[in-house]
């Protein structure tokens, strides 16, 4: 099926069990925190503070037989005009946080060429975690 939303053609996946249509490279909207988070993402791309977002595009490949699937990628410009990649990890609460955590560090320090960043939610808006 598909809509449209601005000028802007999108393909929308059908009902399954009931839910509202899911829109084609975004989070499931079972899973609320990636869900709001790309709404932010989206909202800062129609205010062209970034360039675009993409939803789990890769699987990093962090040690023999173990990869980490980042969130999402984000393409920006820096301070100087410089188009920029970014890795944004949302972290929720969940029993693997200590692994997720884990994986999000070998990945940053095995890739080296991209920004890490990790987020969670307080309050209804996304800060930045240090890790």
């Amino acid at each position: 099926m598909k809509a449209r939303i601005g000028k802007r053609k999108v393909e929308i996946k059908g009902k399954v069990k009931g839910e509202s249509p899911e829109l084609y490279g975004w989070p499931k909207r079972k899973d609320k925190w990636n869900y709001a988070y790309a709404q932010c993402l989206d909202a800062q791309k129609s205010a062209k503070v970034i360039l675009d977002w993409w939803y789990e595009p890769h699987a990093w490949r962090i040690a023999e037989g173990i990869s980490h699937k980042a969130d999402f990628l984000v393409w920006l410009t820096d301070s100087w005009g410089e188009p920029r990649l970014e890795i944004h990890e949302v972290k929720g609460w969940s029993r693997n946080l200590r692994d997720g955590i884990t994986r999000h560090k070998i990945a940053r320090d095995r890739y080296p060429c991209f920004v890490w960043r990790m987020f969670k939610k307080e309050q209804g808006a996304f800060v930045e975690v240090e890790v």
